[in-house]
């Protein structure tokens, strides 16, 4: 009788998001991840054609996530200092979390992947809720910062946050506070 495993598709992921964010993409392969979930590596390909397809949903999921506590910590009647701040905390938390899920993405090797239609649709929802918090507070001071500006400004920051946290690991108040100043300091 065949061995029935439960939840196999979430073991599978689980695995893919665990080794992925220990080891770089290039060293991860099929058999690594159906090792870790516990599973033969026939059976992982009956639910992801291969490798990159798998990386790509487990970072999709993750920034899927990430974009759904962004939306909750929006809160109407919050001050929008205080917005910038909950924005760069859930950002700064999850990217955190991920432990380097998603670094492969800002390597020049991977080009190809910063290409793919997942990555550039949570990249731009990134982009356009942080944007959305500089409007805010930009309604209240006098400043023009061209809508291309906010774009650079969004890409540094969110590619800054891991060298930050690998940096400076205990200090996450003060990183975090760091950030809302070079973002007050661009925009006033």
């Amino acid at each position: 009788m065949p061995k029935v495993i439960n939840d196999i598709e979430e073991n599978i992921f689980n695995a893919a998001m665990d080794l992925f964010g220990e080891l770089e993409y290039d060293v991860v392969d099929i058999k690594m991840i159906a090792n870790r979930a516990g599973i033969a590596v026939g059976t992982l390909y009956n639910y992801y054609p291969n490798k990159r397809e798998l990386y790509l949903n487990v970072l999709e999921y993750s920034w899927d996530d990430t974009l759904k506590k962004i939306d909750d910590s929006n809160k109407p009647n919050i001050p929008p200092e205080l917005k910038v701040r909950r924005y760069l905390e859930v950002l700064y938390d999850d990217i955190e979390g991920r432990k380097g899920l998603g670094g492969e993405i800002a390597k020049e090797k991977n080009i190809d992947l910063i290409k793919e239609s997942k990555i550039i649709s949570f990249r731009t929802a990134i982009v356009n809720k942080f944007i959305q918090q500089i409007n805010l507070i930009e309604k209240e001071g006098s400043c023009d910062i061209s809508e291309k500006d906010k774009v650079k400004l969004t890409e540094i920051i969110v590619r800054s946050i891991p060298f930050i946290i690998k940096s400076y690991p205990q200090e996450r108040e003060d990183n975090i506070d760091f950030f809302v100043q070079v973002i007050y300091k661009f925009i006033k």
